[in-house]
Formats: structure tokens, C-alpha cells, sequence
């Protein structure tokens, strides 16, 4: 390390082995208020049994409010047919047919373990869900948005108490508390789902409150995310942005994502007309984070009162502007969103994720779709929505041509194609095979350190350097491949890179 204490150490770091994991691009949606109820997204739930809304200076905010409220027989048929048709097995398809790729799912811990005044119910309905997801090709991202004892303060917790509501008793945030308890519920979870086909990962806990102690909650982390890795040690987890994990960190953090959620007009500030203006807030709100990102919510909210009074056509032009903003701001600084949310009780809704795109606002149609999900293919600047695609018709054409099938339905090969390719890359994979035990023999001697040991050491460093080289090039190769316009240069750029390695493996270097 570095003697200067005028900033960061400076460290050495011989890389001596290691993986990297690629994902599509996350494209997915929030099932809000479908186990987790919110009131502003359908406010008849919260209606008393008349149909009427409660009265007096204490009416029912949250979930936990509204089955307090209700007798049993009454909350039981209401939700029992809300969990039946909210979501259904119609929308999961939906969202495959419109390039949705993932589903986040809030949930409440009553889902697993339901005490009074909540009902029982809700697993079958996640069960279904697995079972859609997989039907349709969707992940899940399992999101405990109603910890007991709440993590928030705000009914989007489901279980806050007073909630703000001075008059009405104690405002709950101590969901630490109850952290025994919560981490049973993780362990419910994972237990039952985390060998799913669909199962993406698991986020601790949403929006945690930024008054309670970072170290504390850290701990609760550590502690869930060492149960969510005992079953699935490839699961995403996901934390939220509240406490930097860089000023907190734990063992083992790995696979671990920030979740940021991004609203205009709640702490970004109200859009402007200036829609470049509106991408430097977006990009610089996700921006500096030291982990990968998630954006985990967003929206086109908040933009009301600008377009109050528009002609439609204006209205509908700032709209698409407005998304496309956003969306390159996502997809081009984190892995991925999630929008907030799929749909509402108010139609036509910038909070309602299949409106949007069915007025042709967010792509997802014919004629104004995505970019591919597979951002490893392509350069950056297809991402660019709001600055102009590169060259984004011509990839399509390209892909039409060469490939059998639209880029932006999975880039597929034909079948010729494809063996050659696999066949290029299979013969990397054995070079590295090859080499990959020389690190292992390196680390044994190391220990045993006999004299000849340098000489090796030196020969092996130089081996590595090779396998390190060939990994590296082996990309900018693919892109190579995938650039060829005509077949025939395809065919003899391929053929190239197969004698190289034929030759590699006679004792050459590549």
C-alpha cells in the first residue's frame, strides 16, 4: 500500500483468477398494489363494507389499517377476489408479447406468516406467478416491501401504525426490532422459491428509512444475505440506496446491487420542457454509486402541470420524449428498471406502465420498440433513445439478413451460423481449460516454495498474461464477427480466427 496519507491507498492486485457474470438488460415492472395494497393506486379497496370510505379523524391508511377496519368475512371476499384478478396469467403474457423481460413483486410479510388482523392466501398466488413467469419467459425479483414493524414510516410499508397521522398514535419504523422475525420471512421465501427457473434474486428491504442507524442496518443485511446465498448462491440481492454498502461493508459481498429509485418531481425535481435538462438530473441521480445499479422504480409522473392545457399532439410528443429521456438514462448508466408501476385503478395514467405503452409513449409496439436486451452485442449509442439511435435500422437489417431473425427478439443465428460461431468459441474455451489448472500448480508451489520456484513462477506469469490476452480479445473478435456485412467476409473472418488458434494449440500464441 501506498505511505501517502494524503488520500486513497494505493494497492497492488495480481488477478489470479475469477468469473463475470452477463445478464440482459433488465426491462421489467412493478406489481404494485397487488399483494401490498396502496391507496392512492385504488382507492375503492379502502372503502369500510358499504362501499363507503371511512370517517372520522383516523381513517385506515395503510394495509394493515384496512384489515383492522374490516370484519373477517368481508376483508376475506374482498381480497380473495382482488388477488384473483389483479394479476393474472393474461398480464404475465402481456408483458412477454411488449419486450418485458422481469417482474419485480412487492410483498409484505404477511404473505408468509400473516397475523391479525391480515388474512392467509397470498402463496398460492405467488406460486402462480413462478408458474407464469416461467411459461412466458420472465425472472422475479422478490422485493420484501412490508417488513414487520415497517422499514419506511409510510403505508407503502403496509404496516406503519399511525403513519404520519400525529393525532392517530405512534408513526412505526422499527422494523430492526422485529429483525428475528423478518429474517424469517427471507427464509420463507427463499425456501419455497429460490429454486425456481424464474427466481432473479431477492431485494431486502425497499426504501429503508434514512433515520435509522446505517450500522444496524447493515447488520440485518449481512444477516439476510447470508440466508438469501445458503440457497441460491447465484441470486441477485439487492439493497436499497439509503446506506452506501462502500461505508458499510460485510463479508462475502458479492453479486450485490444498489436499487435507486428515481421519481421527477419527488426529490429530482419537477421536469422541464428541456428534455437534456431532464437527462443530466436523471443521469447524475444514478450516477456515483461504486456498485452496480438498479433503477428499481421510475415513472412518467409528475409532469401534469406542464402539459396542462396542451393540444394532444404536443402532449403526446413530450410524453415520448419524456420516457425516452428516461430510458436512456437507465439502460445506458444500470443494469437495468423496473417501472412503477404495471397498471391502476386510474386509467390512461402516466403511472400505468401498460397505458403508456399502449398509446405508443414507451416502446414496447410495433414500430417503437427496444433496443436488444443483449448489450454485450451492440455499441452504447443504441441506447441513445432521446439523442438518436446509431445506426439502429441498419442493426435490424443487418440482423434480418444475416441472422434469420429481428436483433430486437433475441438475435438469433441460423443454424450454419451458429455452429461455426459455437465452434470458434469452443476452441477458446479449450485453450483456456488448458490453462486454467497452471494457475492452481502456481498457487501449490508458492506454498512448497522450492528453489526452482522463480523460474516457474516467471513462465506461469507469462502464461497467464497469454489467457488474460485471449479473454480480452476474444470480445472485440465477436464484435468483429458480427460486423462482417457480407457473408462471405463473415465466413472468411471466422475462418481466420480458427487457424490462429489451430495454431495457438501446435504451441503458437494468438
Amino acid at each position: 500500500t501506498s505511505s501517502d496519507s494524503g488520500g486513497w491507498a494505493l494497492w497492488k492486485v495480481k488477478l489470479m483468477g475469477g468469473h463475470e457474470t452477463i445478464r440482459p438488460m433488465i426491462r421489467g415492472v412493478n406489481l404494485g398494489n397487488w399483494l401490498l395494497l396502496e391507496k392512492w393506486m385504488d382507492p375503492a379497496l379502502f372503502h369500510d363494507a358499504d362501499g363507503k370510505a371511512f370517517e372520522g379523524d383516523c381513517p385506515p391508511l395503510d394495509e394493515r389499517g384496512l384489515m383492522h377496519n374490516l370484519d373477517h368475512e368481508t376483508k376475506t371476499r374482498r381480497m380473495l377476489n382482488h388477488w384473483k384478478t389483479y394479476i393474472t396469467e393474461d398480464d404475465i403474457k402481456w408483458l412477454s408479447e411488449h419486450q418485458i423481460n422481469a417482474v419485480r413483486l412487492p410483498f409484505g410479510y404477511w404473505a408468509m406468516r400473516p397475523d391479525y388482523p391480515f388474512i392467509f392466501g397470498q402463496q398460492e398466488f405467488i406460486d402462480k406467478l413462478f408458474d407464469w413467469c416461467e411459461k412466458y419467459d420472465l425472472t422475479i425479483l422478490l422485493d420484501f416491501h412490508g417488513l414487520k414493524g415497517s422499514q419506511t414510516g409510510s403505508p407503502t410499508s403496509g404496516n406503519c401504525g399511525a403513519c404520519g397521522q400525529d393525532q392517530c398514535g405512534e408513526t412505526w419504523i422499527h422494523f430492526l426490532k422485529d429483525s428475528d422475525f423478518n429474517l424469517e420471512i427471507i427464509r420463507d421465501m427463499v425456501d419455497r422459491y429460490s429454486h425456481r427457473r424464474a427466481y432473479m434474486g431477492f431485494e431486502i428491504a425497499n426504501e429503508v428509512s434514512g433515520s435509522l442507524n446505517g450500522k444496524d442496518v447493515m447488520e440485518f443485511y449481512q444477516k439476510a444475505y447470508d440466508i438469501i446465498k445458503s440457497k441460491n448462491s447465484d441470486a441477485m440481492v439487492l439493497i436499497y440506496a439509503t446506506f452506501n454498502p462502500s461505508t458499510y461493508p460485510f463479508e462475502n459481498f458479492q453479486n450485490v446491487f444498489v436499487d435507486q429509485h428515481i421519481y421527477f418531481g419527488m426529490g429530482l425535481g419537477v421536469p422541464t420542457t428541456n428534455q437534456h435538462d431532464n437527462l443530466e438530473r436523471a443521469e447524475r441521480a444514478i450516477s456515483n454509486r461504486h456498485w452496480p445499479l438498479v433503477v428499481g422504480e421510475w415513472s412518467m409522473g409528475a409532469s401534469g402541470e406542464i402539459t396542462k392545457g396542451w393540444p394532444k399532439d404536443k402532449e403526446a410528443d413530450f410524453y415520448k420524449d419524456y420516457s425516452r429521456m428516461q430510458l436512456q438514462a437507465y439502460e445506458k448508466k444500470s443494469i437495468g428498471w423496473f417501472y412503477w408501476s404495471y397498471k391502476t385503478y386510474y386509467q390512461d395514467s402516466t403511472w400505468n406502465y401498460r397505458d403508456m405503452v399502449e398509446k405508443g409513449w414507451i416502446p414496447g409496439m410495433p414500430g417503437n420498440i427496444f433496443a436488444s436486451s443483449e448489450w454485450w452485442r451492440l455499441p452504447s449509442c443504441v441506447y441513445d433513445y432521446l439523442d438518436g439511435q446509431c445506426g439502429l435500422a441498419a442493426e435490424e437489417e443487418f440482423a434480418e439478413k444475416h441472422f434469420g431473425e429481428p436483433l430486437y427478439d433475441g438475435f438469433s443465428t441460423s443454424p450454419e451460423d451458429e455452429m461455426q460461431f459455437t465452434d470458434i468459441f469452443e476452441k477458446l474455451g479449450v485453450f483456456m481449460l488448458v490453462m486454467g489448472p497452471v494457475g492452481v500448480l502456481m498457487v501449490f508451489f508458492k506454498l512448497l516454495n522450492p528453489p526452482w520456484f522463480q523460474k516457474a513462477e516467471a513462465w506461469g506469469e507469462r502464461k497467464w498474461s497469454d489467457l488474460t490476452s485471449i479473454c480480452s480479445t476474444s470480445r472485440s473478435l465477436h464484435h468483429q464477427l458480427l460486423s462482417q456485412d457480407a457473408p462471405e467476409d463473415r465466413a472468411a473472418f471466422a475462418n481466420s480466427i480458427a487457424e490462429a488458434l489451430e495454431s495457438s494449440s501446435r504451441g503458437g500464441r494468438v
